[in-house]
């Protein structure tokens, strides 16, 4: 794991370099962990930096034992962050890029995917997560290819950090088959299923329909997915 001790060191140098009085060590993991969840994951990171810098100047004997508990989550963030810049080096394989990924989404929560829609209205973009490549899944549980199709994508994507998935459920509660008048499959005009769509970091769509899909399967025959 040579790129996690050198992204130790990384933010090592980064926590010597803050300056005094930095804000209260609460304040400051509060928004680090705010950003993290939004993966604003260099913001997160200088936050969690000034919360150990705060707690180091008022000196680790006199912090009470919430604070302590706070420097712990602070110590956390910063690790998980490390294992984030390992994978984003590209060099790790193997088991160890696996306990990386494994090990920085435990840190973080990350959830990776989230199922919508149920048969209403979704506001699309509002589900979308920043800084990751979004896949659009909307299916149906009453269609063979979809149920098919839905394994390989959460494969994918638990398998490499940058991606999440949102799976897009067009039928209403107790349809006895794929619901084509839901308010959800109105509202994007589908015809058939398993639709897909891909989005950018910057939320932007990159793709959709066979392009999306040709994509996507080309993602998942090089993730060793099949």
């Amino acid at each position: 794991m040579r790129q996690v001790v050198l992204g130790m060191v990384v933010l090592a140098i980064g926590l010597a370099a803050l300056p005094a009085g930095a804000a209260a060590l609460q304040e400051e993991l509060q928004q680090a962990q705010a950003l993290a969840k939004e993966w604003k994951l260099d913001e997160a990171e200088q936050h969690a930096l000034a919360a150990v810098a705060a707690a180091h100047e008022q000196g680790l004997d006199k912090l009470s034992g919430a604070d302590l508990l706070h420097l712990g989550d602070a110590y956390r963030l910063l690790t998980a962050f490390a294992y984030q810049r390992a994978i984003a080096a590209g060099t790790l394989t193997g088991d160890d890029a696996r306990r990386a990924r494994e090990e920085c989404r435990r840190i973080l929560g990350i959830r990776d995917m989230k199922v919508i829609g149920h048969g209403e209205e979704v506001d699309l973009e509002a589900s979308l997560v920043a800084g990751k490549t979004n896949i659009v899944d909307f299916y149906s549980v009453h269609c063979g290819p979809c149920m098919q199709l839905a394994p390989y994508l959460e494969e994918l994507v638990d398998s490499r950090t940058d991606l999440y998935l949102v799976k897009v459920d067009i039928d209403r509660p107790g349809a006895q088959g794929i619901d084509w008048q839901s308010p959800t499959a109105r509202q994007f005009q589908l015809e058939s299923i398993p639709h897909l769509r891909i989005y950018g970091p910057d939320g932007k769509l990159q793709a959709e329909g066979d392009d999306a899909r040709e994509r996507i399967i080309q993602m998942i025959q090089e993730s060793g997915a099949e």
